[in-house]
């Protein structure tokens, strides 16, 4: 059921079908099924969630119990990753591409993979752009 706001509450039929956890279903709401869905695909550690949306890995536990919607501030973290999660897809036309790039180490971070840069606006406008700059070819 959807309230007025856009966000809904956990339903239970869908959650336990094979395939249920896609990125679209991590688009729908911002409640911590979301953030599951995206940790689980880019196999992310609790401390990687903590680190990259700002939730203590003990609020981890609790949510998985009781699935809220996200505080404001975490909802604003889940939706600046996915927003830079379609901008690598809409890059490289792959979301499985994508989401390689986005784990996978690079120079210009200093040998940090772009999702760990995640956690904080300044790490997060550096990824946009390396995205950006990939996108129309300047490079250097």
């Amino acid at each position: 059921m959807s309230n007025a706001v856009g966000r809904s509450r956990p339903v239970s039929g869908n959650a336990a079908k094979p395939g249920a956890g896609s990125l679209e279903q991590a688009a729908a709401v911002d409640s911590y099924q979301a953030v599951k869905v995206l940790s689980t695909r880019f196999s992310l550690s609790r401390k990687q969630v903590k680190e990259i949306f700002g939730i203590s890995e003990r609020t981890q536990y609790r949510y998985e119990r009781e699935n809220p919607v996200l505080k404001p501030s975490v909802g604003d973290r889940l939706k600046r990753f996915r927003r830079i999660l379609a901008q690598a897809v809409d890059l490289f036309e792959d979301e499985v591409e994508a989401e390689r790039w986005l784990a996978t180490s690079k120079v210009d971070l200093e040998g940090l993979a772009p999702l760990d840069l995640l956690g904080t606006d300044e790490g997060s406008k550096r990824v946009e752009q390396m995205l950006y700059r990939a996108e129309y070819g300047i490079f250097g």
